[in-house]
This record gives structure tokens, C-alpha cells and sequence, in this order.
């Protein structure tokens, strides 16, 4: 997987009187990769994305404009729910999602935004079960 996915939130036409076409931009919310996001033993709070497979995306709430010709090509992403595990197969080659994400983006110095921090974020179909005494990493 070496293309940025995104799903596509809106549409926006804009056309200027000195030119006579019109651009189109579109509001793209993101999907990460596991590369994209940050895992280190040290931060318990991301440690759920070392367990992301090499198909897996997470859907996060970081949106941005792109211009339309920068879009490849259509894809389709599918949505896992652990609570319905007989309602889909998802074969080796499949894009899918599962987790829903807040990122933090910090700006450099050049203008570029980057990616400064991400955490799961809680869903209703996430539940997560532990013993007594144990913590958890969400």
C-alpha cells in the first residue's frame, strides 16, 4: 500500500471570471496507515496500533481540501465490527477499517503539517474486557 486513502466528505466548485473552467477541490477525511501512526513500547496510550495488520487503515477525524486531480483512483474500504464477526470476510488483499482515530498535527516551520500525535478514539461498538487489578491501554 503505498497511496494516502481518504474518503471523500464533500464537494466544492470554484471558478474565477478571468478563467474559463472551474476548479474542483473536495474535503477529504483520512485514513492511517499503521507506518503513519506512532508505536512505541513507551506510549501505552498507542500500543493498540502495533496490533493493525498490513491491510488495516484507521479512520481518523483529520480532514483536508485536496484538488481533485490529485484523487488516483476509487477504492473500497471495508468496515470490520468485532461484534458481527460472521457478517463479513475480509480476505488478504482487502482494505479494511476497525478503529476510528483523533490525530494532532503540528505545523513546521516550512508551513508542512505533520502528524504529532494520535489515540483511539471510544466507539460504542469497542468493548474491551479485563481482570481486576489489570490496566488498560486505551
Amino acid at each position: 500500500m503505498s497511496y494516502w486513502y481518504g474518503k471523500i466528505n464533500d464537494i466544492h466548485c470554484y471558478s474565477r471570471r478571468s478563467q474559463s473552467h472551474e476548479d474542483v477541490y473536495v474535503q477529504v477525511i483520512w485514513y492511517y496507515r499503521r507506518q503513519d501512526l506512532p508505536c512505541s513500547a513507551a506510549d501505552k496510550q498507542n500500543r493498540v496500533f502495533e496490533c493493525m495488520y498490513p491491510n488495516e487503515l484507521a479512520f481518523s477525524d483529520h480532514m483536508s481540501p485536496i484538488h481533485i486531480d490529485c484523487i488516483e483512483e476509487k477504492v473500497t474500504i471495508a468496515e470490520f465490527k468485532e461484534k458481527f464477526l460472521s457478517a463479513l470476510y475480509i480476505g488478504p488483499d482487502v482494505l479494511y477499517t476497525r478503529w476510528t482515530i483523533g490525530v494532532t498535527l503540528k505545523t513546521q516551520r516550512s508551513g508542512d503539517a505533520i502528524l504529532n500525535s494520535a489515540a483511539l478514539k471510544a466507539s460504542r461498538d469497542l468493548q474491551v474486557h479485563m481482570r481486576s487489578g489489570e490496566q488498560s491501554l486505551l
